[in-house]
């Protein structure tokens, strides 16, 4: 249950709608955030015997990061918390979306879509063979254990604190916000995390429905297994 997560959510930091003026703040909170160890998903895909081969790496990211923030703006579909050292985006069903609306998400969808492309295009070739790897069995992973039912939830893309102010609510006031309007409208919501931070959703009463294994048969990596978990949240009454 979410009460069973905070008891005061006065007590909770603001969550405000993401502005374009604090999109450098943002670039720099998820790469701390990200670019570490404890990113399992990330590390797994990035860190491979070639990436010396993949040109500016960290430099692509950020820009990455950028476009995303930039287009999930316009989707209003990023939420902030204290200029941005804390961040959550998602992505609305189409059907909650006005004809117009979803006109202007598929545009900006396609332009993000053909930007990674470019920012990508110079991985690692291991890299690539990672990422086809993650595209390949999630989109397999999702269908079976979500099904079409997807196409109705609501997807949380991201979600990212500053290490230096980790532990202060602000991961919990953004989730919430997003299960809040998710529990108006009556729809699920679905993520994709790693094992280390499955255990921090289930708190807000996300449920695992599969985990896909990463890396198992791959012989340029010698890691255990990575775990991705897919957990959906259903509406609360």
């Amino acid at each position: 249950m979410v009460s069973s997560v905070v008891s005061d959510a006065s007590t909770l930091p603001e969550v405000k709608p993401l502005r374009h003026s604090e999109i450098p703040n943002v670039t720099k909170t998820t790469d701390t955030a990200f670019f570490t160890e404890a990113d399992l998903i990330g590390t797994y895909r990035r860190m491979t015997p070639d990436r010396n081969r993949s040109l500016l790496m960290r430099q692509r990211q950020k820009l990455a990061v950028a476009i995303l923030m930039a287009s999930s703006i316009h989707r209003h579909a990023a939420l902030s918390v204290a200029g941005g050292d804390g961040i959550l985006i998602f992505t609305d069903p189409d059907s909650a979306l006005s004809r117009r609306r979803r006109i202007a998400d598929k545009l900006l969808r396609v332009v993000v879509e053909g930007a990674n492309r470019i920012i990508y295009s110079i991985d690692s070739k291991e890299q690539k063979v990672r990422t086809a790897e993650w595209d390949r069995k999630m989109e397999a992973a999702v269908a079976s254990s979500i099904g079409d039912e997807v196409k109705e939830m609501i997807s949380l893309d991201m979600l990212a604190v500053a290490p230096a102010r980790q532990g202060l609510g602000y991961g919990t006031a953004l989730v919430l916000s997003v299960a809040e309007k998710a529990d108006a409208e009556g729809r699920s919501v679905w993520v994709i995390t790693n094992q280390n931070t499955a255990s921090y959703y289930a708190q807000f009463g996300f449920s695992t429905v599969k985990e896909v294994l990463f890396g198992e048969k791959n012989p340029t990596y010698n890691g255990p297994p990575v775990i991705a978990s897919i957990m959906v949240r259903k509406p609360k009454d």
